[in-house]
């Protein structure tokens, strides 16, 4: 049977387990959303634990990593992209 938690991967998986931590210690330290959504949804099923290995600053496992990568690849896109667009329609090579 589905749960809640399965539809969740990546960073909001990892946003979502560090707000259970601090739900667990301190129900009202999270929304009133969030804690209606704990109380609906129970633990995850992983039984609501980080994963051991994690002791760094949140985006220590990679993920955020990845999804700054991602930002900045847009970015020099955004500020680049036109040094490699073929602009001249007879296709003669630029200067």
């Amino acid at each position: 049977m589905p749960t809640p938690w399965t539809a969740l991967t990546g960073p909001n998986e990892a946003y979502l387990l560090d707000e259970y931590e601090r739900y667990r210690r301190d129900p009202n330290s999270v929304h009133a959303e969030t804690r209606a959504f704990f109380a609906q949804a129970g633990p995850p099923p992983s039984g609501g634990e980080l994963p051991a290995t994690r002791t760094g600053p949140p985006g220590a496992d990679g993920q955020a990593s990845l999804v700054a990568a991602v930002g900045e690849l847009a970015t020099a896109i955004r500020e680049y992209g036109h040094r490699a667009a073929r602009l001249d329609p007879l296709g003669t090579e630029p200067a």
